[in-house]
Order: structure tokens, then C-alpha cells, then sequence
């Protein structure tokens, strides 16, 4: 990896600019993943995209000096677990944001003439600057560039917070949400629409077929099951030459596994490795809700339908939770320091949900956020056949569902402290990260400019 000094001594006048390639931890080679630990030594994070080594580069090459520097990057930089890895040197080396794009789809020859997502970062050490914040759009330009006090890692003209893992809810108001259950059955456990007339036909399997949702399921109406065999003998299972040929492969495939915890699972075949379905009714939320909904697009289900993998859940027996998810604030906190699947926002309970800065609640602002929660189910049981993917359907909601929204997202906006009738996205970023900042300043220490940690 070559020594940037070699080709040009730093001086006060050094501006280094570039468009360096994006490649997350799927994308790139051995090879690669090798130049990335190179560059950022023993601060490397498995999380980090293989642009952020550029970034690594610049804060070594302008060590002791200060200059100027700028990316074009991809907008996972600033979203989910690997920001306060990339965003703790570059503020602890004394860099802040000069000025920023925020994310805007670009398509190239590179990405094969699909769209990535990109973010334009101009960082100094300049403290006398006001840093310019500029919104992506159809617009004059000048109307969509702001003068700002400071911009954060997310791009947010809020304060200069990192937004870490968090293994239990920040809010005293929320519960916790956990991943569904993991089959590691190769599909032998699971069975699909074309599978479905052979199994439901064996009187054995018939009676421990169930229902089987991911977020994919949940969101789109598919249909899908599982052989949900808790309290099963297994003795008994094997009887059916069904079950036994699928058991048998079950344990073949686990045993043959690198992995010691699916070893182990060989010994109950029958079972889910990981089991974690709720007893109760409760709440599904996917793993990845679609980029361009405005709610996310989450639902009830009783206890007979198993959460897979890609279904995060929690009982939620008042409706609480269904409603704080189903606002506008949720949606804006997700998509602003979430991880994307793409360019779909990833949900998380360790990122997302357990860092939500919910301030404490009111009982009487409680049951009317819940009561307007009910609201939203109301209207979507006015037309039952819709999918929750054709419910949200960008620019397709029915005049009664977006006024339910709008009703809920006054009762949730007043809970964060909003008081404006119609907040635009800068106004609820700003005010989720004032939240945030209160919610965890005792467990927070300062760090050189400005930023905060835990």
C-alpha cells in the first residue's frame, strides 16, 4: 500500500480529494480485506466498508498538520454498527465536517448500471468554520444548502454523538425485542408452497405444521411453514418415513458443520437450533423494511405462527409498541442510524430499537398513543385483503390510513417534544439526537471535539 507522503510532502496547502471504490464485507476479496486491516492497524472493524480505508490513509497522512480532504463515498459511512469506528478517529485526530451531501443515488459503469447510494464528505480542522449541509433534490441548490453549527457522523445537523450497541432499551417506556428462531435445517424443517400437499398429507406431520413467517412473509402476504416440534418424542417422528428422511439429513448436515453449536444440535435433529418464539401473541417486525415506505411495515401475530430468523419480536398486549414503531419518528431513527441491506433499512434491536431515545411517557400520553395506534389497525382492516406491502405502497395509502398515521404522529411527536403540526426530516433528526444526547449523558464521557461516547 503505497505511502501518500512519497508522492507529495504534507503542507498547509495539501487538499486531497477522491471518489474512492465502495465495497462492504460481502463484496470484497481477500485480498482487499487485507489492504483494509493494513490501513486501520488495530482500530480495523469487520463492519468498516473498503472505502473508509482512504479515510484511514488521510488521518495518518495530515498526522500533526492540517489540510483538507474530501470523498465520495457510499452513505453506509454514516449509518449502523461500523460509524462509531470509522467517526472515533477521525474526531479524536481533531477533523470535523466542512460540508456534506447527504445521500443521493448515483449510477455508474462500476455499479454494473445499478443505483448505490452516495454521501460527499469534506472534512478540516478549522474550528472558525461553519459547516454546509446540502439535501439531496430537484431544487435550486441554494435551497437545499444550509449553514449549520455543527454536522454529526449521520450527516445531521445535530449533536456530535456516536450511537453504539446497546443490549437493553435506552427508554424506560419500550420493551425488549428479540431475533426470531433459527432452523440450520438446510430447508428439512421448513416446508414451501410446493412442499406443502406432501407434508399436510402425512398425519404425523400434519400436527406439528405451522405456520412459518420472515419479514418477507409478513410484509407480502406468502405463504410458508415450519415443523415446529417442541414437546415432540422423537422416537415417535421417526416413525413417519417423512420425517425421518428429513431428520436424517438434518443431523447429517449438522454434524458435518465447522461450527461446535450446530454440532451439538445434531443430537435433536427435530428441533430448531435456536428457538426463541414468544408463548403470547406479539408483534413481528422484519429484519429489512423497503427504502422508499414511509412506516414501517410491521403486524400482530398469535403465538401458532413461528418468527424465523428474519422476524424480530416482542409481546406487546396494550398496543404500545405496534404504535411507537408505526411513527414517523421510528421510521426517521431507523433509516438515520440503521445499517441498510442495500439500500433497504436494516432493522436491529442492538443498534435501532434499544438506542430509540423515547423520553419517559405520560400515562395519559401513553393511552393516546395507543388509542391512535388502534387507529392505524382500524384502517387497514378496511380493506383485508391488502398486504402491508400494498397498504404502504409509496403514493398508494388510502386517504383513511395516511390520516390515522398523521393522527398517530401528532400523539409521538408530542412525546419526543415536537410541537410543529407538519416536522420535516431535519426537524425530527435534530430533535431524536437532542434526545438521545439527555437520555444518555450519564453514561457518557467527553472526547476531544466535542464527540461523545459511551
Amino acid at each position: 500500500m503505497m505511502n501518500w507522503s512519497t508522492v507529495c510532502q504534507v503542507s498547509g496547502s495539501v487538499v486531497v480529494a477522491g471518489n474512492p471504490p465502495f465495497l462492504g464485507p460481502k463484496e470484497r476479496s481477500v485480498e482487499q480485506t487485507a489492504d483494509l486491516r493494513f490501513a486501520w492497524g488495530s482500530r480495523y472493524d469487520g463492519f468498516l466498508n473498503y472505502v473508509t480505508g482512504w479515510y484511514a490513509k488521510a488521518i495518518d497522512y495530515f498526522q500533526g498538520h492540517s489540510g483538507e480532504w474530501a470523498f465520495v463515498s457510499t452513505n453506509s459511512i454514516c449509518q449502523g454498527q461500523a460509524v462509531p469506528s470509522l467517526w472515533a478517529p477521525l474526531f479524536s485526530a481533531g477533523w470535523r465536517i466542512k460540508f456534506a451531501h447527504r445521500t443521493f443515488p448515483w449510477t455508474s459503469e462500476a455499479s454494473g448500471g445499478a443505483a448505490v447510494h452516495c454521501v460527499i464528505v469534506g472534512f478540516t480542522k478549522d474550528l472558525n468554520i461553519t459547516p454546509l449541509l446540502i439535501e439531496h433534490g430537484s431544487g435550486p441548490v441554494d435551497e437545499r444548502t444550509f449553514r449549520v453549527p455543527v454536522i454529526n457522523a449521520y450527516l445531521v445537523d445535530g449533536p456530535n454523538l456516536l450511537v453504539d450497541k446497546r443490549m437493553h432499551p435506552l427508554s424506560v417506556d419500550l420493551p425488549e425485542v428479540i431475533a426470531g428462531s433459527k432452523a440450520v435445517d438446510w430447508g428439512n424443517l421448513t416446508v414451501e408452497l410446493d412442499q406443502y400437499a406432501e407434508v399436510s398429507a402425512d398425519p404425523l406431520a400434519a400436527r406439528y405444521l405451522r405456520p412459518y413467517r420472515g419479514g418477507d412473509e409478513l410484509i407480502n402476504n406468502l405463504e410458508r411453514w415450519c415443523l415446529w416440534f417442541v414437546g415432540a418424542n422423537i422416537q415417535e417422528l421417526n416413525e413417519s418415513p417423512l420425517l425421518g428422511e428429513r431428520l436424517s439429513a438434518v443431523r447429517r448436515l449438522r454434524l458435518a458443520s465447522s461450527k461446535a453449536a450446530t454440532r451439538r444440535g445434531a443430537a435433536t435433529p427435530h428441533l430448531f437450533e435456536e428457538r426463541r418464539q414468544p408463548s403470547s401473541d406479539y408483534l413481528g417486525i422484519p429484519q429489512t423494511f423497503t427504502e422508499n415506505r414511509s412506516y414501517a411495515t410491521v403486524a400482530r401475530l398469535p403465538p401458532e405462527v413461528i418468527a424465523s430468523i428474519k422476524l424480530f419480536t416482542s409481546p406487546d398486549p396494550d398496543g404500545y409498541l405496534f404504535a411507537i414503531i408505526s411513527s414517523s419518528m421510528f421510521i426517521t431513527w431507523q433509516k438515520t442510524v440503521g445499517g441498510r441491506m442495500k439500500s433497504d433499512p436494516s432493522f436491529t434491536n442492538t443498534i435501532v430499537w434499544n438506542n430509540l431515545p423515547l423520553p419517559p411517557v405520560s400515562s395519559g400520553d401513553r393511552r393516546q398513543i395507543i388509542e391512535a395506534g388502534k387507529g392505524v389497525l382500524a384502517a387497514r382492516e378496511l380493506h383485508p385483503e391488502k398486504s402491508l406491502s400494498a397498504h404502504y405502497e409509496p403514493f398508494a395509502m388510502t386517504d383513511e390510513l395516511q390520516a390515522a398515521h398523521r393522527k398517530l404522529d401528532g400523539f409521538v411527536d408530542k412525546a419526543f417534544g415536537i410541537n410543529k403540526s407538519e416536522p420535516t426530516l431535519r426537524d425530527r433528526q435534530a430533535i431524536l439526537f437532542r434526545r438521545y444526547e439527555e437520555l444518555t449523558s450519564p453514561l457518557f464521557g467527553s472526547a476531544p471535539n466535542g464527540h461523545r461516547r459511551k
